[in-house]
């Protein structure tokens, strides 16, 4: 699949989520991603999207993250409710 190919699929699966949760872990993952890539958009948040993302980070590097195929069939379970 194609780059904008994914990106259409991407914005129609975040379109379709209706649960505040997940939206927040998918904002939080994508966030936590731009912000490795580029360091300055932590300008751009605010003192709670920072805290946020830095508790994530310190999360994963705890080991207390899911892997990716633990939170697709979260996200699947979720949204059959």
């Amino acid at each position: 699949m194609d780059k904008n190919k994914i990106k259409a699929e991407l914005y129609k699966a975040i379109d379709s989520i209706d649960e505040d949760q997940v939206l927040q872990v998918v904002y939080d993952s994508v966030v936590a991603y731009t912000t490795l890539q580029s360091p300055e958009i932590t300008n751009e948040l605010s003192e709670e999207q920072k805290k946020r993302l830095e508790e994530s980070l310190q999360q994963s590097k705890n080991g207390e993250g899911i892997s990716h195929d633990q939170m697709k069939l979260q996200i699947k379970e979720w949204s059959m409710k």
